[in-house]
């Protein structure tokens, strides 16, 4: 297409026809020409390139191009585009307004006019204010970056005369800072501070010519308690602390005397004291405690006496003990304090010599009777048969009926004798016994109790407040909870279930019964304080060992360090993974501390301490020293071992447990498989046969690993019952047959690099197995 674009601050923006030898200047013509505003030092061509896509820039100076200079007048192509800007978009261009701040009559911002001067702005602005500090004031200017970066500065004070030098050219953009007098100079504030027993102390106003008597006027006066003398606080020539301290006479003051009455200056404190701050006095008040109506601290008074005290504190309790009371009272030092028995009884009745007068700070402490004569404590204690067995409060002319009363009465199943305990002195203590049966309600108000009786009512261990209940599940007719009489069986309870189905498996049944009834909470508190002290041995025949393998070590005059760095690459790892309970309980991992796993500068100490090397050159031995193994959980199921055929071929005798509330039998269903796990090479379940024996079954899982422990096989009946491999008859299904691991050992006596190949194969073997261990216990 044949046309250019005009844009920008020119009068008429468009497209128009490109004709033959059009230039710049040609362009801005038919645009109407430039606006004011148009920037005439810069324009830019936009020229399409080739590819149609991306375009060239060509800067123009639009003032040549306009004054006839052919070579910055560039002629135009098809498409071109002319972009004429505007002043303040291609460089900064101040506003042609000036500004005055500070102190003068009206600061703000003002049109700058041709030849406006300093004076015509202060004139516009109002004038300068007569706090202003006419000495200096600041002119700041634009630099060439538009910032308020020069400044010119300027007497006021000459300017108000008429000085020309004082009253330049303004520019725009011009600023006028003129300062307040205290901005510009610095002076102490003109305050005076009055502070103590005046009324209103604070700040007040300095002025000129003032005096002490001024500023206490205008602090409200002084206050009745003032002191004789007050203090003035004089800051130094410097103004950053206290230097002088005067003494004003107060009294001199108040009366007029104008030697007395000191001139003041700026931030002087003026410092009025109470009388008890200069002479210390005891606080003028007494107090009374104990049985008075209203005991607290009350104010002392001329002439008060003890009865005038007890009169202000509303009167003494009924219960008050009258014969004695005591006035504690401070000696002159008031720190140590004197007790002075007091006749209250008389003291009331109006006897002067008992009815003391009393002193700033005395104290009259006041008893009851029970706080200053000894009476048993008024309670009784009712255990046993009742509704609320508890300790009750003793009131005067208590009686068995009314006690039995208090605590609800007697419940169900309770044994006709109660028992009331009295004791009547040193090593002796009664025993009343009373028959409910034969005793009427009349009988029972005659029977006096007394402070510190303890009654029992007993109750029948026959009688069940609610039904004994036991739960029998599995493999029989009826399964359910199943009320028990006191003698009631295994037997009876599998009878009265309906007996055996044809898949019950007996000989695995099993019982549980809760903790509680198979050991009580303090003898389970007893047997874990024991085994805390047995561990506690084991802990110190540990270390014994550990000196001993020491002490040995270090006569053979060997070391050992090869062996420690050789253990630290080795065993440490292991043990830092399963740590110290993985081989030797049933714990799981997650249940054991950060603190508790072995690092490997620990483990290469425990073997360097239990090794004994010879010398380089002679043959050696190595002892170790383990721990005793830690059990876990010493309390670790609720189950008994029972065998149910061989029980109800016997019924009623030993075996045939009689039955606890809360038990529960299991019987399981037939289970035809055998379990295996531990050190054999493919732990699973087996299919039962008959006629297999122990090797059989282990041959079906692969037989034993090298580290198993065949002497140490044992077997686990459904029932729970554990039987070892030496006492193991047959196998029977459902069992659980656990192959333990063993640790290799071998005679050892060559020198150290057999020592080091023996210990790798050891130690490596070992971890593997406890590894295996864990995980199979997990």
């Amino acid at each position: 297409m044949n046309t250019v674009r005009v844009m920008g601050w020119v009068k008429q923006p468009r497209v128009y026809e490109l004709k033959a030898g059009m230039r710049v200047s040609d362009a801005v013509r038919v645009a109407g020409g430039l606006r004011p505003e148009a920037d005439r030092n810069r324009a830019d061509v936009f020229r399409l390139n080739p590819d149609g896509e991306t375009t060239t820039l060509i800067p123009v100076n639009l003032e040549a191009a306009l004054s006839g200079d052919a070579e910055a007048d560039v002629p135009l192509a098809p498409l071109d585009r002319l972009v004429v800007y505007r002043t303040n978009e291609t460089r900064f261009v101040p506003s042609r307004e000036v500004a005055v701040q500070g102190a003068v009559a009206r600061p703000g911002s003002y049109p700058r006019a041709d030849g406006m001067r300093l004076s015509d702005l202060l004139r516009l602005s109002g004038g300068v204010r007569d706090d202003a500090y006419r000495q200096r004031a600041m002119l700041m200017r634009l630099d060439d970056h538009g910032r308020l970066a020069v400044h010119q500065p300027v007497r006021l004070d000459r300017l108000e005369a008429g000085d020309p030098q004082e009253d330049p050219l303004l520019r725009d953009g011009d600023v006028l800072l003129v300062l307040r007098y205290e901005e510009a100079v610095w002076q102490p504030a003109q305050i005076v501070r009055v502070t103590g027993a005046v009324q209103e102390p604070g700040d007040v106003p300095f002025l000129e010519g003032m005096r002490v008597s001024d500023a206490l006027l205008r602090a409200g006066g002084v206050e009745g308690d003032h002191a004789d003398v007050a203090l003035l606080l004089r800051k130094s020539e410097r103004w950053d602390y206290v230097r002088t301290a005067l003494t004003i006479n107060l009294n001199a003051v108040l009366a007029g005397e104008e030697s007395a009455d000191l001139p003041l200056q700026p931030e002087d404190e003026i410092v009025v004291y109470r009388a008890p701050e200069v002479v210390w006095e005891p606080d003028p008040f007494v107090t009374v405690t104990g049985a008075v109506q209203r005991p607290d601290v009350y104010p002392r008074t001329e002439g008060m006496r003890i009865s005038d005290l007890v009169f202000q504190a509303g009167g003494v309790l009924p219960n008050a003990y009258l014969s004695r009371a005591d006035l504690i009272r401070y000696l002159d030092d008031y720190e140590t304090q004197i007790t002075i028995p007091v006749d209250l009884q008389a003291a009331l009745a109006g006897d002067e010599g008992a009815d003391l007068p009393l002193r700033d700070g005395d104290t009259l402490r006041i008893l009851t009777i029970r706080e200053a004569l000894y009476y048993p404590e008024e309670t009784v204690t009712i255990y046993g048969a009742v509704q609320r067995p508890d300790t009750y409060r003793w009131t005067e002319g208590m009686t068995l009926q009314d006690l039995l009363f208090v605590a609800g009465g007697v419940v169900p199943g309770h044994r006709p004798e109660v028992e009331i305990a009295r004791a009547r002195g040193e090593g002796r203590t009664e025993v009343f016994r009373v028959d409910l049966r034969t005793s009427t309600e009349g009988d029972l108000r005659n029977i006096p109790i007394y402070p510190g009786d303890v009654v029992s009512v007993l109750k029948s261990s026959t009688f069940y407040d609610v039904p004994r209940m036991v739960i029998v599940l599995g493999e029989v007719q009826y399964p359910g909870a199943y009320a028990i009489e006191g003698t009631d069986r295994i037997s009876d309870l599998i009878e009265r279930a309906g007996g055996l189905t044809k898949f019950a498996y007996a000989p695995g049944a099993t019982l549980t019964r809760q903790a509680d009834r198979l050991i009580r909470p303090e003898r389970r508190a007893t047997l874990q304080e024991l085994w805390a002290i047995i561990e506690a041995q084991n802990r110190l025949e540990y270390q014994r060992a550990l000196a001993k393998a020491r002490v040995e070590a270090q006569q053979s005059g060997a070391t050992v360090e090869s062996l420690t760095e050789f253990v630290a690459e080795t065993v440490a790892p292991v043990a830092t993974i399963i740590g110290p309970e993985g081989a030797t309980s049933s714990t799981p991992p997650q249940e054991t501390s950060e603190s508790d796993s072995v690092s490997p500068g620990e483990a290469a100490q425990v073997v360097t301490e239990v090794a004994q090397p010879a010398a380089q050159e002679e043959p050696f031995s190595v002892q170790l020293v383990t721990p005793a193994r830690r059990i876990a959980n010493l309390f670790p199921s609720n189950e008994v071992v029972i065998d149910l055929p061989e029980i109800l071929e016997k019924r009623g005798s030993e075996v045939d447990l009689i039955l606890e509330p809360g038990d529960v039998i299991y019987v399981p269903r037939v289970n035809n498989t055998v379990y295996i796990v531990g050190a054999v090479v493919s732990p699973k379940a087996v299919t039962y046969r008959k006629e297999w024996d122990l090797d059989d079954y282990l041959n079906q899982v692969g037989g034993l690993t090298q580290d198993a422990d065949k002497d140490h096989i044992v077997v686990t009946r459904m029932n729970g019952r554990t039987i070892p491999k030496d006492k193991l008859k047959r196998i029977e299904p459902g069992d659980t047959i656990s192959v333990p691991t063993r640790v290799l050992r071998e005679r050892v006596t060559s020198r150290w690099d057999p020592l080091f190949s023996f210990l790798r194969f050891t130690v490596t073997t070992v971890a593997t197995a406890v590894v295996i261990y864990a995980a199979l216990n997990r």
